[in-house]
C-alpha cells in the first residue's frame, strides 16, 4: 500500500508540473461580416443564412446553414472550399475511412477447431456531394481544423499590453497582444460555398467570405473566456517534454515496484 500511495502522489505532481509547462496561443479573427452577440460571424441574403464559428483548439471551423426558402436548397460540396493562406482544401470530405478486426472460429467434423483473426481497413467513396436542406430548416457542418501550430508573430502592425480576464481569477493579468490588419495578418481564411435551389451546376450561387487573424497573444492559462471568433493552439515547452519522458519512466518504475511488493 505504501508503493500505491507513492504512485498517487507522483502522478499528481506530474500532472501539475505538465500543466505549468504548457503554453497556449490565442488568436482572434475579424471579417467584413457582421457578428452576433455570441461573436460568431454570419452571412445572409434572401435565400440562406450562413453562420461561421472558429471556437476551440486548432481552429475548428463550424458552419450552420439555414434555408430561408419554401423549397429545398442544395449545397454543392464538390465546388466549395476553404482557402488558408492561399492553400485550397475541401470543406467537406467525400471519403470515409474505416478500420476493424475480424475474429472467426471454424468447427470441423473431427472436433478440431481453428481460430482466424485479422484486421480490415479501407475507405468508402460518397459520390453525392450535394447537401440537401429542406425548406425552413438548418444544416450543421463540422468541417476541419484550420491551424495546428503556433502563429508567427514577428511582424505585427503593433504590440500592446492589455489586461486579460479568466474564469479562474477575478484579477486580470497583463498579456502582450500582437495586432494585425487584413493586409498584414499572418493567417487568413476564405470560405467559398456553392449553393442552388436545384442540382444543376449551371444555376450555382456563391457565398464567398474572408476572415483573418487580427490579434494574437500567448499565456500559460487555458481558462480564457471562450468566444466564437477566437481559437487557441497548445504546445508543451522543451522542459515539459523532458519532464514527460522522466515522468513516464518514474511511473513504470513505481508500477513495477507495486507488482513485486510482497505486502500486496
Amino acid at each position: 500500500m505504501k508503493s500505491l500511495t507513492t504512485f498517487t502522489i507522483l502522478l499528481t505532481i506530474i500532472l501539475t508540473s505538465l500543466s505549468s509547462c504548457t503554453s497556449y496561443q490565442y488568436a482572434m479573427l475579424e471579417s467584413n461580416l457582421p457578428q452576433s452577440q455570441h461573436k460568431d460571424f454570419f452571412f445572409e441574403n434572401d435565400t440562406l443564412q450562413i453562420v461561421y464559428s472558429f471556437e476551440g483548439n486548432n481552429c475548428p471551423l463550424k458552419i450552420d446553414i439555414y434555408n430561408k426558402l419554401n423549397k429545398p436548397l442544395h449545397i454543392n460540396w464538390a465546388q466549395s472550399a476553404i482557402i488558408t493562406n492561399g492553400q485550397t482544401m475541401p470543406l467537406k470530405e467525400n471519403i470515409s475511412f474505416y478500420s476493424g478486426s475480424i475474429d472467426a472460429i471454424t468447427y470441423k467434423s473431427t472436433n478440431n477447431t481453428s481460430i482466424t483473426t485479422g484486421t480490415n481497413n479501407g475507405s468508402i467513396q460518397h459520390p453525392d456531394n450535394n447537401g440537401f436542406i429542406p425548406p425552413k430548416s438548418q444544416l450543421k457542418v463540422n468541417t476541419i481544423n484550420l491551424c495546428h501550430a503556433f502563429i508567427n508573430t514577428t511582424n505585427p502592425d503593433s504590440t500592446v499590453y492589455t489586461n486579460l480576464y479568466t474564469d479562474k481569477s477575478p484579477t486580470p493579468f497583463k498579456i502582450k497582444n500582437h495586432r494585425y490588419s487584413a493586409e498584414s495578418s499572418p493567417l487568413d481564411f476564405r470560405c467559398f460555398i456553392s449553393y442552388s435551389t436545384n442540382t444543376s451546376p449551371d444555376s450555382l450561387s456563391i457565398a464567398d467570405n474572408n476572415f483573418w487573424v487580427s490579434n494574437v497573444f500567448k499565456t500559460t492559462s487555458q481558462a480564457v473566456y471562450p468566444r466564437k471568433d477566437q481559437f487557441y493552439i497548445s504546445k508543451i515547452s522543451g522542459v515539459g517534454g523532458v519532464l514527460l519522458c522522466i515522468s513516464a519512466i518514474s511511473i513504470i518504475a513505481v508500477i513495477a515496484s507495486i507488482d513485486t511488493d510482497p505486502e500486496l
